[in-house]
């Protein structure tokens, strides 16, 4: 019987050679680490998949044993003398194969657009099976048949593409054989090649979760990505990570500068839009963009500027743009898209804790024994969490799904709780009376360690139980239910997204969430934490960076003088005291005519920001607008000069996922044209502002972050380049990372948490005859808000069109099928789709993916938002939806968005 590993290093002699096995290391690994060549097949040595054995491939001979032994499985024993070669295991491996059984015949599976079947190359080891039932828990691979007809399935003997497949290929990297493969760069792959194939570590650029990938490519082209055992990801990707890629070489990159032709209308959105600019260099494309930025700042002072950042850019890029706008414009008018997404979460936790950052990591779910998944969907939105969610609950946690729209975490969950959109405060302040009614919260933790209970339980008595779930909707005893489960747990994690920050009330969602959480003690401990599960890949990192009107980096408050003092002695110049807006401030700004100048980087309001209409026509009332991009996007139909940047496969520099780790990612391959990476162009344009900066690159800018930034304080660029990856707060040199936030005291002046009730009372109708049904936003499996998945190629094959959601009760009523043209129409505009069935949504709701051109979901939400955090309204806006007499056109090409 196979002993457990052990921690210890084992001496052995393998093939005549004394060596040593480094701890938990089986046989093949010690074997193939120095260079001992041994057959195998079905396992994956350097990966944490189990080894099934089942291939006999790898087999050795061990002196005094009468049987071989399977050298994936086998631990080596102090003293063993263990042979890889020799006229036994020969002969045996002869016979071994002359016995192989005839495959059946089973044809070639292509029906899926990422993934490839070919029956013929597979051994049946099973370890596909592993990868999609056991690491992502997805249960649509099978192993059907015995003996000679065993063979793999997709559910029920359906097609690949026919399958409930979610696509993440984990089945393709555990594959040894080939027989699963990947379609997405077959193209790529299958044209002419020279150059020897190059393998670069990096970060994945879609979701915040950060996963680290191998990227494989040949004459600077994408050939395969890989999963890399990130201390995030664990060796897993998602559809969008492995197979969407391809988009960097897309015909519709930006590779020149531009500058509009004189006199060329702007924002119309036709296939030649290209004829409105005209080719230029990057020294008149940068000092035409400057000169407009100056000149605006000359006629008009400082406020008149404003600055757009990305949540896709590396830090050093960010960090570097919210020092232009300050340091060379003085102005605090820089905010980024994270304002439309989590600057409630910022907003609520900076008050409470004292900082913006999810306070646990989402590998402690395994530690944890309630999960509190609030709206959010992780399956979708950040498919690798959603897969470790999921691992939790099968070894032993329970998951608590509280959302609206039915999600896949719900078959996995122990309580599901729907309730009515928009009365997110309702349902949390009566779960809060609960606890404090019943007396569950924790006396010692709240008495040591937390402020403003009494103000709390204040709040909650105004949601009895009774009113608070003929509210939201929800029957009381679920309420009631959940709530205690939630409190009596050792270890609950608290995890939310957009569903929870996207309300006129979003901050007081997240105030509601903070105080269910602290008055119960489940911050600080392994298994706890407030995690707010952000959106793009580096959309902690950007306001961690000051990417905020209100912040300078590391949340440092731009209205306290010291704060302005410390960075006037860094930066060398003084530094204004005069607040910043927010984006949707900017938009009205510019309507009204103080702002008059916008440098989007890599930012794209026209799309992403609610009332599209509205912001497209600030666009078009500017002055100048700078747009820095790596495509022609919608806002780019308003740009005076367009600058082509270089995509994050090909930059060197740092992200902060969702964990708060800062991952080094290098570059892949080469920008195609002219474009430049981001901080070399910001820093053209600082140059020609009266700025004397000489950066040689992101090293030199991440050395002045870390000296302006506490909690950076001691992470240098070597330790990442040695590490890949390290969690913050790290504030000296040699400092281990913190993985756990609050384990002694909050990041408060007074080491205390600060309890803040909500505002909200219970919320007003929206609908009305004219707008019967609510609409809610968000993203899809294959699509964020699809500047890049909607260019690459197996992405937009899977999901290719706009589309709204709507309960087949609902649909029955208007008398529409799948398929069907519909205009959906609000107060604030109407856009041309068609209708899905969509049996996760309630009645009364209707889902809009917001990342499609040609049907934009943001055109239609409320104007309503926040009045703390800024963030607009996007998950409850009034609608109706009508059948259109024609059908609207599909399969529109995307590079016909400007």
């Amino acid at each position: 019987m196979n002993q457990a590993p052990t921690d210890a290093v084992v001496s052995f002699n393998l093939d005549g050679e004394a060596v040593e096995a480094r701890p938990g290391e089986r046989i093949i690994d010690t074997a193939l680490r120095l260079g001992h060549a041994i057959p195998h097949q079905c396992c994956q040595p350097m990966s944490d998949l189990p080894r099934p054995g089942r291939c006999r491939s790898c087999l050795v001979e061990v002196e005094g044993e009468r049987q071989f032994k399977a050298s994936c499985r086998e631990l080596p024993r102090a003293g063993q003398s263990i042979l890889t070669e020799s006229p036994r295991l020969t002969s045996y491996r002869q016979t071994l194969a002359a016995l192989q059984p005839e495959p059946i015949a089973l044809a070639k599976d292509d029906s899926h657009a990422a993934i490839g079947f070919d029956p013929d190359q597979c051994i049946a080891c099973g370890l596909c099976v592993t990868a999609c039932r056991d690491v992502q828990c997805h249960e649509v691979i099978g192993l059907a048949g015995r003996g000679a007809d065993i063979h793999i399935v997709f559910d029920y003997e359906a097609t690949l593409g026919a399958s409930s497949c979610a696509s993440c290929g984990q089945c393709v990297q555990a594959c040894p054989t080939g027989a699963l493969s990947s379609r997405a760069y077959r193209p790529i792959a299958a044209a002419p090649l020279h150059a020897e194939e190059r393998v670069t570590e990096a970060v994945c650029p879609y979701c915040c979760v950060g996963c680290r990938i191998e990227v494989h490519a040949r004459d600077e082209r994408v050939v395969e990505i890989r999963a890399l055992d990130g201390p995030t990801n664990h060796s897993r990707l998602c559809v969008k990570g492995r197979f969407g890629q391809d988009f960097i070489h897309h015909a519709d990159r930006l590779t020149t500068p531009l500058i509009r032709l004189a006199g060329a209308p702007k924002g119309e959105l036709s296939a030649d839009w290209r004829a409105s600019f005209r080719a230029a260099s990057w020294d008149e494309a940068v000092d035409f963009a400057a000169s407009g930025l100056r000149r605006a700042h000359a006629a008009h002072g400082p406020g008149s500027l404003a600055f757009f950042g990305s949540l896709k850019t590396c830090n050093e890029d960010s960090y570097l743009f919210q020092k232009l706008a300050r340091a060379a414009f003085g102005t605090n008018n820089v905010d980024h898209p994270t304002r439309l997404c989590h600057a409630s979460s910022t907003a609520a936790l900076l008050e409470s804790v004292g900082t913006g950052a999810p306070s646990s990591q989402i590998g402690e779910c395994a530690n944890a024994d309630v999960i509190f998944v609030i709206g959010a969907n992780p399956s979708t939105s950040h498919p690798v969490a959603g897969s470790l969610l999921r691992n939790a609950v099968r070894n032993g946690a329970k998951l608590i799904v509280v959302d609206p729209r039915g999600q896949p975490l719900d078959r996995f969950a122990s309580h599901v709780v729907r309730f009515k959109p928009g009365t997110d405060v309702v349902l949390l302040g009566a779960m809060l009376g609960v606890i404090i009614t019943e007396q569950r919260y924790n006396r010692d933790f709240i008495a040591a360690r937390v402020d403003g209970f009494e103000e709390i339980e204040r709040m909650a008595s105004q949601f009895p139980l009774p009113l608070a779930a003929a509210i939201c909707g929800v029957p009381p005893e679920l309420i009631a239910e959940v709530a205690r489960v939630y409190a009596g747990a050792s270890a609950a994690m608290t995890i939310w997204g957009m569903g929870m920050t996207q309300h006129s009330h979003g901050t007081d969602n997240i105030r509601c969430l903070i105080a269910m959480a602290l008055i119960c003690g489940q911050v600080g401990r392994p298994g706890t934490g407030l995690y707010p599960i952000r959106g793009h890949n580096n959309a902690q990192g950007a306001p961690d960076s000051g990417m905020l009107p209100n912040y300078f980096p590391d949340y440092q408050p731009a209205d306290a003088a010291d704060v302005r003092e410390k960075f006037a002695a860094l930066w060398g110049v003084p530094i204004s005291d005069t607040p910043g807006l927010t984006m949707i401030e900017v938009v009205d700004a510019v309507h009204a005519g103080s702002v008059r100048a916008l440098y989007a980087h890599g930012a794209n309001p026209a799309m992403c920001m609610p009332g599209s209409g509205h912001v497209r026509e600030a666009l078009a009332r500017l002055d100048h607008l700078v747009v820095q991009d790596i495509f022609p996007t919608e806002t780019a139909a308003y740009a005076d000069v367009i600058l082509p940047a270089a995509a994050l496969l090909e930059k060197e520099g740092t992200l902060t996922n969702i964990d708060r780790r800062i991952q080094h990612t290098r570059a892949a391959v080469r920008p195609p044209g002219e474009a430049k990476p981001d901080w070399w162009i910001v820093q053209e344009i600082a140059r020609r502002c009266g700025q004397h900066w000489d950066y040689a690159g992101p090293a030199e800018i991440f050395d002045e972050m870390r000296r302006s930034m506490p909690s950076i304080g001691g992470i240098t660029w070597d330790r990442l380049l040695q590490t890949g990856a390290v969690q913050y707060p790290c504030r000296a040199e040699g400092d281990p990372e913190t993985a756990l936030l609050f384990s002694e005291r909050f990041h408060t002046a007074n080491g205390r948490a600060c309890l803040v009730p909500p505002d909200t009372a219970a919320p007003a109708s929206i609908t009305s005859a004219e707008f019967p049904l609510v609409m809610t936003t968000g993203r899809l499996l294959e699509h964020h808000t699809g500047p890049m998945s909607r260019r690459a190629g197996v992405l937009s094959a899977i999901e290719p069109d706009p589309f709204v959601g709507m309960n087949p009760v609902d649909m029955e009523r208007l008398s529409l099928r799948s398929g069907d043209a519909v205009t959906v129409r609000s107060r604030e505009g109407a856009i041309d789709t068609y209708v899905r069935a969509d049996d996760a949504l309630p009645e009364g709701l209707v889902f809009a993916p917001y990342c499609f051109t040609e049907g934009p979901a943001n055109a239609l939400v409320t104007p309503l938002m926040d009045p703390i955090s800024k963030t607009a309204d996007m998950k409850v806006s009034a609608v109706v939806v009508s059948r259109r007499c024609t059908h609207p056109s599909l399969h529109t090409p995307v590079a016909l968005t400007i």
